[in-house]
């Protein structure tokens, strides 16, 4: 979330409700008491967000862009690129993020209204940190499992595949509650859901037509030729 945002949302609260003497966070603005237009609490939250941003709409997309149609072009590198991505990248980001969280909740002027909106982003947003975990532990397992000589992509292979997409599609839907919960202004919003909307089209325009649609880890031949096989130590 950008201090954009945030001093956004301050502004529509001084402007639609009455304050009190004390400091407060209400839906996720944080009403400053002195001239430096963002508190300890508001800083740590937009931080939360600049990091979930961009783990689920950036770095998220890039790796199952890599993982779905870069093998053969890439040959081993795609399952480097793929899993120190997610790994230091989208997991790390996710933990860290939480800790910014952490962070706010422990200052004085922190201070949530129980509302569904938020309830319902902190729910995801907790599917999504232990999904990912699960997430990454499963590729490195599968990783071990894959066989030269098989004929068929096997069921963990699928789920690892279909868990992933369910991750990104609960990521950056969390990232609009986040924008709402904050009280962004709608251009924010539009914006983030038209760069969504793009990365749609780059997937369909240069994942299917340019890089001719997924690869996968059907055994071949020349399976070991493009690379698609991780070198022993």
């Amino acid at each position: 979330m950008s201090n954009v945002v945030v001093v956004a949302a301050i502004e529509n609260r001084k402007r639609n409700s009455i304050q009190d003497s004390a400091p407060t966070l209400e839906m996720g603005s944080v009403l400053s008491t002195g001239h430096t237009g963002l508190s300890a609490a508001n800083t740590y939250l937009s931080i939360h967000g600049w990091l979930m941003t961009l783990a689920w709409a950036v770095l998220t997309p890039a790796a199952i862009f890599v993982a779905r149609f870069l093998k053969v072009k890439l040959g081993h590198q795609w399952y480097i690129i793929h899993k120190w991505v997610m790994v230091v990248g989208v997991l790390l980001l996710n933990v860290t993020a939480v800790i910014m969280v952490d962070l706010a909740e422990a200052q004085p002027d922190f201070a949530v209204p129980d509302t569904a909106l938020g309830t319902t982003h902190t729910v995801v947003g907790k599917l999504v940190l232990f999904g990912t975990f699960f997430q990454v532990g499963l590729g490195f397992v599968i990783n071990r499992l894959f066989q030269e000589s098989r004929t068929e992509i096997p069921w963990h292979d699928v789920l690892h595949h279909r868990v992933g997409q369910l991750l990104l599609l609960l990521g950056v839907v969390n990232v609009c509650l986040g924008l709402s919960f904050f009280e962004a202004p709608l251009w924010v919003l539009l914006a983030f859901l038209l760069y969504v909307i793009g990365i749609v089209f780059s997937f369909w325009r240069f994942g299917e037509k340019v890089f001719g649609g997924a690869v996968t880890h059907v055994a071949s031949a020349t399976a070991r030729s493009y690379g698609l096989l991780e070198e022993e130590n």
